[in-house]
């Protein structure tokens, strides 16, 4: 930037030295130049400016969208852009024909561990929970916190048999920690709802996916607490409200 004045200033300098040097029109040009080149720094300083501008402004941009698809507190994806994601996931399977699988996964008892320890403790867990989660699920799979003490994870090209051992795992981790506050050991645990499904299923959108997973959650928190619930299958309660629901809608379609 700024060649060209540079170029079009040096050859000013060269005509001032060789053809008006010691003649009247000596002065005025040189002062002219000497115009010219001040512009040219205030120029350069002005673009300086205003290229730190514009990268503060990209960063600060950069840090809006991030703060708009992050949960502040665990530091994984939020409600918003797991549903994002969740739905372009359900469109490549609708194009693949590829099964994908969600987890609702919710911490168990947790209202009396912030009773009992206090708020500051509560948020320990679920940044512990966050963390673990993290550590247990594949790189290509998505965990988020999905609103106070529950979470879900977006499992892609992912059948039934492979989400269900994937969720143990993540139960295992949980059952396993020790969170030590002052001096004292805390445990907690957590319920999985577990479901997967294919965009080539008939009615199937995201809607109806979140439903079956909190149907299973739901039958893990049911059935014990500390445990991992599929839909469809046999540990589905019958009783269930919305899990009745669900089979007279599919025994219309079928």
């Amino acid at each position: 930037m700024f060649q060209k004045e540079e170029e079009c200033i040096e050859q000013a300098e060269e005509l001032l030295s060789s053809l008006l040097r010691g003649t009247v029109a000596e002065k005025p040009f040189g002062d002219l130049l000497d115009v010219a080149r001040k512009l040219l720094r205030q120029s350069r300083r002005l673009v300086t400016m205003g290229d730190r501008m514009q990268a503060q402004l990209s960063s600060l941009n950069d840090e809006l969208n991030h703060m708009a698809r992050t949960d502040a507190l665990t530091g994984l994806d939020n409600r918003r852009q797991f549903m994002e994601v969740a739905r372009k996931e359900l469109s490549r399977s609708r194009r693949t024909g590829k099964p994908f699988s969600l987890l609702l996964i919710d911490a168990d008892h947790f209202k009396s561990i912030n009773d009992t320890w206090g708020h500051d403790v509560g948020d320990r867990v679920l940044r512990d929970i966050a963390s673990l989660l993290n550590g247990a699920v594949r790189a290509h799979d998505m965990p988020a916190r999905i609103g106070g003490e529950e979470f879900a994870v977006l499992l892609p090209e992912t059948d039934c048999r492979e989400a269900a051992l994937l969720a143990e795992r993540i139960r295992l981790a949980m059952e396993r920690h020790i969170m030590l506050v002052e001096q004292a050991a805390v445990r907690f645990s957590v319920c999985i709802g577990c479901t997967t499904g294919s965009g080539q299923e008939k009615g199937l959108d995201l809607e109806v996916m979140l439903k079956r997973a909190d149907v299973a959650l739901y039958a893990a928190k049911k059935n014990g607490r500390n445990r991992v619930e599929r839909y469809p299958g046999p540990d589905c309660l019958p009783d269930c409200p919305v899990a009745a629901a669900e089979r007279v809608r599919h025994q219309g379609e079928a």
